[in-house]
């Protein structure tokens, strides 16, 4: 049976992608080897506050498991699917573990996303227990509120992802949050951290997306207070613009052999940025870094080095936020 959340009114299927990573299935299904996953819990009830450990071994039909990636999805009283909350890489022999700490008892289950040569699959279910010494007969209803700092980083840029947890106008302290994340092509949301809020329920995670990624929070509820998620938040990843760097030498006044090039992108010059010279002496087996300047208003850059024949230069742009690397021909003094 596959699981449907419900998101902004639309219906999202809710199966943890691994790590993020997208899966592209092979062009005939047939071919791919089948798997299987076996699911135990070492305690099936613990305290409030109490830690069990949930396991697994991951098989795959002529194959090996591991070094797989395996999500572990929960299911709590008044959600309506399971919910990603961690990550194990499975070890030598396919065995994944995951420790928990549930506020609520909790359906847990295994999830493998597949592979390009395996297929997906989902374990059975196991169930651990909290237990009460007072049972609630009506929970208390719970809001999560989500924000970016940023809404648009570079390529290796940061954000935080904000929310607050509250029932009523009241904040809820120490209370387990998921962060979720989900990218375009992926099929539903998938694990990215956890963590517990605040004095005043106030949650904050720092995230490093590498791709446009929208991300959301989920509260899986607890003995006192039902379950909830915030909306969604997208934070998105800027793509570096290509560049391009020239290179010439020439001889120059005063005994010097001058380098000079510039630094383009999309037609336009590439002002304020800096390029080093890199050197390549006669009979050497190395690349040598020896100056960096900035571009000036042309994107032109010139380092005047002294006579050296035989000496090949090159320039190279590390590249930043907005522009890619780039590397210039080579010039021989």
């Amino acid at each position: 049976m596959r699981n449907l959340w419900r998101l902004g009114g639309a219906a999202v299927a809710l199966t943890a992608a691994t790590a993020g990573a997208l899966v592209s299935a092979p062009a005939h299904a047939d071919d791919l080897a089948a798997t299987s996953i076996s699911i135990r819990s070492l305690q099936a009830t613990v305290q409030p506050g109490g830690t069990d450990t949930i396991t697994g071994d991951l098989a795959v039909a002529g194959g090996s498991g591991a070094g797989r990636t395996v999500s572990l999805e929960a299911h709590t009283p008044g959600t309506s699917g399971y919910a990603p909350v961690g990550t194990s890489v499975a070890g030598t022999n396919g065995g994944v573990s995951l420790q928990v700490t549930p506020d609520v008892t909790t359906l847990y289950r295994w999830h493998y996303d597949g592979a390009t040569d395996a297929r997906p699959s989902s374990s059975g279910t196991v169930r651990v227990v909290v237990s009460e010494k007072t049972h609630h007969a009506h929970r208390l209803g719970t809001t999560l509120s989500v924000r970016a700092t940023k809404r648009a980083i570079g390529p290796n840029g940061t954000a935080i992802v904000r929310g607050h947890l509250r029932s009523g106008r009241v904040g809820l302290p120490n209370r387990q949050v998921l962060l979720l994340g989900h990218r375009s092509g992926q099929s539903g949301w998938h694990f990215v951290n956890i963590a517990r809020t605040g004095a005043h329920g106030g949650i904050a995670f720092h995230v490093r997306p590498g791709r446009t990624t929208a991300y959301r929070l989920q509260y899986l509820g607890s003995q006192v207070f039902r379950p909830s998620h915030s909306g969604t938040v997208r934070v998105h990843v800027r793509q570096q613009a290509a560049t391009s760097l020239s290179i010439r030498g020439r001889d120059g006044a005063h005994q010097r052999f001058v380098v000079s090039g510039q630094l383009r992108s999309g037609g336009h010059a590439v002002r304020s940025t800096r390029v080093s010279l890199w050197t390549h002496a006669a009979g050497s087996t190395t690349w040598v870094e020896v100056a960096t300047h900035r571009t000036g208003s042309r994107g032109v850059v010139q380092f005047r080095r002294p006579q050296s024949p035989g000496t090949a230069y090159r320039l190279a742009f590390d590249g930043n936020q907005r522009y890619a690397a780039s590397t210039s021909g080579t010039v021989v003094n």
